[in-house]
């Protein structure tokens, strides 16, 4: 098998963050950036002015990466290098980072978990969506390990990016420009833990669970908290993902009552 083809890039803001950046990635300048884009600017600049290679694995990661992570840039080169063909010989197209396990697993879905953080997203971004052309319902949604990720810590092949791209410039123009309603709210502030944050943060960084729903891939989350994925009886978060992960694969409903079931078992705040 041929060594995958690796970019990742990790953004700095300015001086402080440049020098803490992980000498395996590769430095992304977003120091005259605006600041209520966070990453999502730097990353979509780079794809509007970049031609990709179809083969090879991209990724924009936040100066944050392994604080959050715990995983270095050495460690996820060898994980991309090891892991790119999966167990039944394919090649695997998107690799989603574990982080935020315990809370992707209690909700059914990102979507719920935006609303229960901040209220108003769900249908906010439900609106956003309708008028960027994208009908998904995302009441219905299930999100795992398997096709949903936080921070926009991903790490895929051209064909991701491209769709990932087409959303996220109809959504910055639909930010920027849009004096109706919608265009009004996602320009106000909500709350991220004590201190207000740009709704418009939290509604892009859930463009993964959109685009991997829009389309076949193949995943493979990494991380430590892949770990928690033990069926052990008192791993109830495990145990959630587990039958959540096998509704999506048989849509047997007996398995999301199970989910429901479990989730009723432990209180998670976030």
């Amino acid at each position: 098998m041929n060594t995958p083809k690796i970019e990742i890039y990790q953004i700095y803001y300015n001086e402080a963050t440049k020098q803490s950046l992980d000498p395996d990635f590769i430095p992304l300048d977003n120091t005259h950036g605006p600041k209520e884009w966070y990453e999502f600017y730097p990353m979509l600049q780079f794809l509007n002015t970049h031609e990709l290679d179809d083969d090879t694995y991209y990724g924009f990661l936040s100066p944050k990466f392994f604080e959050k992570t715990g995983v270095c840039g050495k460690d996820l080169h060898q994980i991309i290098q090891r892991h790119a063909i999966d167990v039944d010989g394919n090649r695997v197209d998107v690799f989603l980072s574990s982080v935020g396990f315990n809370s992707l697993t209690y909700h059914q879905n990102v979507f719920y978990q935006g609303e229960r953080n901040h209220p108003g997203f769900l249908s906010l971004m439900q609106l956003s969506l309708r008028k960027m052309g994208v009908f998904l319902d995302l009441k219905s949604m299930i999100s795992t390990n398997y096709n949903s990720a936080f921070c926009n810590y991903v790490i895929a092949k051209k064909r991701y990016w491209q769709q990932w791209q087409k959303i996220a410039n109809q959504f910055y123009a639909l930010v920027e420009n849009d004096q109706s309603e919608i265009g009004r709210m996602l320009r106000q502030n909500t709350r991220y833990m004590t201190d207000p944050a740009p709704m418009r943060a939290f509604i892009q960084e859930r463009f993964v669970s959109v685009v991997l729903a829009m389309d076949g891939y193949r995943t493979m989350p990494f991380g430590f908290e892949t770990s928690k994925l033990n069926l052990d009886a008192d791993n109830i978060f495990g145990l959630c993902h587990y039958f959540k992960t096998k509704y999506e694969q048989t849509r047997n409903m007996e398995d999301l009552l199970m989910y429901q079931k479990l989730k009723e078992l432990v209180y998670f705040p976030w």
